[in-house]
């Protein structure tokens, strides 16, 4: 079945694969895209057009904006072949053309037919329209017959998303995981070290949340609007956001009680403890807890075999150098001495 195709079309050099995607190679991604903003915009075609034949579109480009990808969301009947083309014009106004087309019908409902994807300038939100000049529209059915009033038809959203960088740092350990509300989209931010990059929608509302490992505790955030400890909540993402969370340590020795105090050492936890006091050790440490002097006339409890959190002491700790005891009482529990 033959097709009628614009004649603006057949002058942009299009270089013709067998089947897929077709892109012209003035269109290389930005080498700086991740460092912008971006846009997704999509082209839809009402339900009652369907089945299509072929689309030719002239979408206006706004000033400023590079081309990343376009992609096919719904897709041709049977055989699943189709075409697009991609080519952004010399002239003054920007222009990308799209062609889709299909001797067996296109599939088309209210979702989008074509989605694109622009780099746009940081914190701008630039409108994207389909080109009314003749001939620009042409929706082809099955049959080679032109549909009229084609661009009351055309279906067409642009969703504008900002990136999130969180870096991680600090000598403890843990997850940055991100959730998000309506608009924004999930961006699926899952970051243990370095920098984690996810794009969310503009004036979304954005949630960080600090996973601290067993051996480590979320100590703070700098940037983005965030501090403290708890949650990172952004609560309407205008522009691309720097975050650093940083994880610390646990120190490995601790003086139970209502608010317990943390230590390197054995050591120094006995130098602060009263009579009756519960010291309390990590399983695991990444530094040897040292020796312990006793001669301060008290009685202590020495616990050993604690998880990460001290909320149980199953294990046993064996990172304890000699024990003596001058002046005073100690109970030892799940301590291996070395």
């Amino acid at each position: 079945m033959k097709r009628r195709l614009p004649g603006k079309l057949i002058s942009l050099g299009i270089v013709v694969a067998s089947c897929g995607l077709l892109v012209l190679g003035t269109l290389a991604r930005n080498a700086d895209a991740a460092l912008n903003d971006k846009a997704i915009v999509t082209v839809g075609i009402t339900p009652s057009l369907s089945p299509l034949g072929s689309i030719f579109i002239d979408l206006l480009i706004p000033a400023g904006t590079s081309f990343v990808s376009a992609a096919p969301i719904n897709e041709a009947d049977s055989p699943n072949s189709f075409y697009i083309s991609e080519a952004i014009s010399a002239e003054p106004i920007n222009h990308a053309y799209l062609l889709w087309m299909n001797d067996y019908g296109i599939t088309t409902t209210a979702n989008p037919v074509v989605m694109f994807e622009y780099d746009i300038p940081a914190g701008q939100t630039p409108s994207f329209d389909v080109y009314p000049g003749p001939d620009s529209v042409s929706l082809m059915d099955v049959n080679d017959i032109e549909i009229s009033d084609p661009l009351s038809r055309i279906v067409l959203t642009t969703t504008y998303q900002h990136p999130v960088n969180v870096t991680v740092k600090g000598v403890g350990s843990g997850t940055i995981t991100s959730t998000s509300g309506t608009p924004a989209t999930p961006g699926n931010i899952a970051c243990t070290s370095d920098t984690c990059t996810s794009w969310f929608d503009h004036d979304g509302q954005v949630t960080l949340i600090p996973v601290p490992s067993i051996d480590s505790y979320f100590k703070s955030w700098t940037g983005g609007g965030c501090s403290g400890n708890g949650n990172c909540v952004i609560s309407s993402l205008s522009t691309a956001t720097d975050i650093q969370a940083e994880f610390a340590r646990l120190q490995p020795v601790r003086i139970a009680g209502t608010s317990p105090v943390y230590y390197d050492t054995l050591q120094g936890a006995y130098n602060a403890a009263t009579t009756g006091a519960v010291i309390q050790a990590l399983t695991t440490t990444s530094t040897p807890l040292g020796t312990l002097t006793m001669n301060g006339g008290k009685a202590v409890t020495l616990k050993g075999g604690y998880n990460g959190d001290f909320s149980s002491n199953s294990g046993y700790t064996t990172s304890v150098g000699t024990l003596t005891v001058v002046n005073g009482t100690l109970i030892v529990e799940n301590v291996v001495v070395n």
